[in-house]
């Protein structure tokens, strides 16, 4: 008991970043094991770029670190656990928050928080002791929220018009679009591969260790969005992407999933929406979709499902039943309709592709 009294911030630290890492570890096998079953149902291996991406993207343990080694453990580190209280810290982190750096000092408190709760299961300190750090971010001034910019339904005209009128690369173009007409992520379709396509079905699907959420995702298409798709196929369909990157032995063979938010801005775009603010247009669209001509109310849930926004328990019935992939293809064709309505008479890929032009 006297040596845990004594035991310093630190070593604590290091033994709550062990767990972290072997928790990391778990992960990632557990989303290897899927990419690897996913691809044996297919009949194909998964590709070195595949697991190098799995094995990369856990970063929230080195932001960790980095915070820590950063901010934290030079002025904490040598502290015995249990001396560690409340005002101790703020002091600490009250430099932090005068340079205005409040994201920094938001995840700090974070942090320290998530140690003291680790200290607390390994008895180290009391839960009485654990307590006093539930509210230490209330010692500080919030940072402000950085709400994506987006705009509403009727202005998407704007943005098709400026997108259409935009100087931008085939492939760009083609990513824009596919994203908008999906209601994907950036990265879902930076990182897309022609093996994901299912033709015949008419539907791509992303395994769960490519989504947020970790949860496998089937995206019914629209006669536009497959146009798009069957369009690039002759493109890019010897490369395992359909958005390869444009530069020969670059980091990554995929496209940098900020190049759509790059060619918006360059189009006139800038301070008026971003790519991840096409998901909230759709949104809003098709959640009040009567005020744009449809007969009646889509379902919620099915729309929250078509912007991947998934809960095991509520949705699981309404996403894995095929008839519940056909009302989402009901959903995202009336979807792909309106933006080819609101685009007008100003070029759209989708729209020249899936009339045969």
């Amino acid at each position: 008991m006297w040596l845990i009294r004594r035991l310093p911030f630190k070593q604590v630290a290091e033994l709550f970043l062990v767990k972290r890492e072997r928790e990391d570890q778990i992960s990632i096998d557990s989303e290897i094991k899927e990419a690897r079953k996913e691809a044996d149902e297919q009949g194909r291996t998964v590709s070195e770029s595949v697991l190098k991406d799995i094995k990369s993207k856990r970063r929230a343990t080195q932001d960790i670190k980095s915070r820590l080694d950063n901010y934290l453990l030079p002025k904490l580190g040598k502290i015995p656990i249990k001396k560690i209280e409340k005002p101790l810290v703020v002091k600490v982190l009250e430099p932090i928050e005068k340079r205005g750096n409040l994201e920094t000092v938001k995840r700090c408190c974070q942090i320290v928080r998530q140690i003291a709760e680790f200290a607390e299961s390994k008895g180290y300190i009391s839960s009485k002791e654990y307590a006093n750090f539930i509210t230490l971010n209330n010692a500080f001034s919030k940072p402000k929220s950085s709400n994506q910019l987006t705009v509403n339904p009727e202005r998407l005209g704007e943005v098709m018009e400026k997108m259409g009128n935009s100087n931008i690369q085939i492939t760009t173009r083609a990513a824009f679009e596919l994203m908008l007409h999906l209601l994907s992520r950036t990265g879902e379709i930076s990182k897309l591969r022609w093996d994901e396509y299912n033709e015949a079905e008419g539907i791509i699907k992303i395994g769960g260790y490519r989504m947020k959420g970790n949860n496998s995702h089937i995206i019914p298409l629209s006669p536009q969005a497959k146009a798009i798709l069957d369009y690039m196929h002759p493109i890019t369909g010897d490369s395992e992407y359909v958005f390869p990157s444009c530069k020969p032995g670059g980091k990554k063979p995929y496209m940098n999933p900020q190049t759509v938010n790059m060619a918006m801005k360059r189009s006139g775009l800038g301070g008026t929406i971003v790519a991840h603010g096409l998901r909230s247009v759709g949104s809003t669209t098709l959640n009040d979709c009567q005020k744009f001509g449809h007969i009646e109310r889509f379902d919620p849930e099915q729309v929250e499902v078509c912007l991947a926004h998934m809960d095991k328990n509520s949705v699981r019935l309404i996403y894995n039943g095929a008839e519940y992939v056909e009302k989402r293809r009901e959903i995202l064709s009336w979807w792909s309709e309106f933006i080819l309505k609101q685009t007008g008479n100003f070029y759209s890929l989708a729209g020249q592709v899936s009339r045969g032009k």
